[in-house]
């Protein structure tokens, strides 16, 4: 019904973890089926699933995990929605295009040192560490909503150093 009514593409959300309901493949293949459902941001952490989506072909695969970036697109995805990527956007993006375009040295390089990154914007729960280091660089204020916290260690210099130019 919402796709129905929607004025615009939409994109499924399939994050388990969150809602505590996993989608199917047989679920997202009917859901792809429809003219106005046209992407999938997948978090389901099922490499066979998401494999599966990319080759069925109907809905744009997007990364959800941010650590899943490099393989979901190396496999056809065709990009990520990844939080982490608020800092080092042009790395993810480096990777996201040398991986599209069969370039494979070149993204195992720029993907050097992302996933430190990234597991260190989720070493508290998201989005406490991401906002903390866009703070710590002067880009927006430090605050969440209830129930999130801040993140009890401020964000470090090192995370907001470029993670190809790390040593």
């Amino acid at each position: 019904m919402i796709a129905d009514a929607a004025s615009a593409p939409l994109c499924l959300y399939d994050i388990p973890y969150r809602t505590g309901v996993a989608m199917t493949l047989e679920t997202l293949l009917a859901l792809a089926a429809h003219p106005n459902i046209a992407a999938i941001k997948d978090c389901g952490g099922d490499a066979a699933k998401t494999w599966a989506l990319i080759a069925d072909g109907r809905l744009q695969v997007l990364a959800g995990e941010d650590a899943q970036t490099f393989p979901s697109v190396a496999q056809g995805a065709v990009g990520a929605i990844a939080a982490s990527a608020h800092l080092h956007a042009n790395q993810f993006a480096q990777v996201i295009g040398c991986l599209r375009q069969g370039r494979l040295h070149e993204a195992r390089t720029a993907w050097r040192g992302l996933p430190e990154h990234i597991g260190r914007m989720f070493a508290e729960p998201n989005p406490a560490c991401i906002k903390a280091a866009l703070a710590a660089q002067g880009l927006i204020h430090n605050e969440l909503r209830a129930p999130m916290m801040v993140a009890t260690t401020p964000a470090a210099p090192e995370g907001l150093r470029s993670a190809a130019t790390r040593p």
